[in-house]
């Protein structure tokens, strides 16, 4: 009686260890896909203002090919009216440097700051590197 009794708690045990350890599992997977969604969204919304601001150059302006103030491997100024109140703003993108980001894991990961007439603000963590075709 002794030995069954033992048995049905050895058997129990692995049973309920076996499903801690895939509770665990599923936890750790719904864990990481919830962080890939932020991921994408995040890139989403980033792309989607990068594609808004540059669809933007020289809007509003008089002379549309005097825009584009410079660009460089690491950002790019412009000029628009972006919010059509008859003032051109100026707009740049600049890629920060590695060394800016001391609080992530990736020795590489940058920052991507947006100014607009002369505020810079960061809007992007994690970035490695980024390039404009032009």
């Amino acid at each position: 009686m002794d030995l069954e009794l033992a048995g049905t708690f050895l058997i129990a045990g692995i049973f309920i260890i076996s499903l801690l350890t895939l509770d665990g599992r599923i936890m750790e997977s719904n864990t990481v896909n919830s962080l890939n969604v932020i991921a994408q969204k995040n890139a989403t919304g980033i792309a989607t203002m990068l594609q808004t601001d540059l669809r933007k150059i020289g809007q509003g302006l008089e002379h549309q090919t005097e825009s584009i103030r410079s660009a460089s491997e690491s950002g790019i100024t412009f000029v628009s009216d972006v919010d059509m109140d008859g003032v051109p703003d100026t707009i740049a993108y600049r890629l920060g440097l590695p060394a800016e980001t001391t609080t992530t894991d990736n020795p590489d990961d940058c920052y991507l700051y947006r100014s607009l007439n002369g505020v810079e603000s960061d809007i992007a963590l994690g970035l490695t590197r980024l390039e404009w075709s032009y």
